[in-house]
C-alpha cells in the first residue's frame, strides 16, 4: 500500500514541471509589447501612421513596424504593424527613430522612407483607401559605428 501515496507525489511533482514548462513557453516565444516611437497625421487628420518599436524573444530579433489607424485609435500594447515592418538585419542597420521616416503626402497617400540596411518583412502598397509608396536612404551614421 505505500506504492500509491508515493506515485500520487510523483504525478503532482510531473504535473507541476509540465504547467511551469508550457507557461514558459509563451514567454519565451511571445514578442515584447509594442513601444511607441512617433506618428504621423494625414493633412486632414482623420488617419495617423504610428511608428513603434517591438521587442524580440528566443526565436525573433526586435523590429520596427508601421501601422495605420484611424485619428483618435491608440498604440495596442498587442499591436503588430499591418502595413510595414523591418528589423536591423543582424545589426547591418540601426533600429531607431530615425530609421524610418512617415510622410503623408495626401490624405489617401503615405510614403514610408526607410534605411536601406534594414530587413523587410512586411511591405504593404495599399492598405484599405490607402495606397503607400516606399523609398530608402542611405543612413549618415553606419550601424557599426561606435558611438
Amino acid at each position: 500500500m505505500r506504492f500509491k501515496p508515493h506515485f500520487e507525489k510523483i504525478r503532482f511533482i510531473f504535473g507541476a514541471i509540465v504547467v511551469v514548462t508550457i507557461s514558459g513557453c509563451f514567454q519565451i516565444f511571445g514578442s515584447g509589447p509594442a513601444t511607441f516611437i512617433k506618428k504621423s497625421f494625414n493633412p486632414s487628420k482623420t488617419k495617423q501612421a504610428i511608428l513603434f518599436w517591438k521587442g524580440g524573444n528566443a526565436t525573433s530579433g526586435n523590429s520596427l513596424q508601421v501601422s495605420i489607424k484611424g485619428a483618435g485609435d491608440d498604440l495596442d500594447k498587442a499591436e503588430v504593424g499591418n502595413v510595414f515592418t523591418v528589423d536591423d538585419d543582424h545589426g547591418k542597420a540601426r533600429l531607431n527613430p530615425k530609421a524610418i521616416r512617415l510622410i503623408w503626402k495626401s490624405d489617401r497617400q503615405l510614403n514610408i522612407e526607410y534605411d536601406v540596411n534594414l530587413r523587410t518583412f512586411i511591405q504593404l502598397k495599399r492598405f484599405n483607401d490607402d495606397t503607400i509608396v516606399y523609398r530608402t536612404f542611405k543612413p549618415v551614421i553606419p550601424a557599426n559605428h561606435m558611438d
